[in-house]
């Protein structure tokens, strides 16, 4: 939600969720194909290493210990 703007918030969310639930559904059926032929313990290195990039990227698209964005008002800049 960081990354949606907030007049637009329920939109692109909407969109990133289902962008990334069609991922989930595309890579089904291939994911049981390789697991068959490679068998479970390649199969997991072979998940440990197509996760690592999304990791590696984590701290670049949701950083820990973040101050929160200031949400402005209608109005505030009246107020500075």
């Amino acid at each position: 939600m960081n990354l949606c703007n907030p007049r637009f918030s329920a939109t692109q969310y909407a969109l990133l969720s289902s962008l990334m639930a069609v991922s989930r559904d595309i890579l089904v059926a291939p994911a049981g194909i390789l697991a068959k032929t490679t068998g479970w313990p390649i199969f997991f290195i072979i998940s440990i290493i197509a996760a690592l990039p999304g990791l590696l990227l984590l701290p670049f698209f949701a950083p820990w210990n973040q101050q929160p964005l200031a949400v402005l008002r209608p109005g505030i800049i009246d107020e500075l």
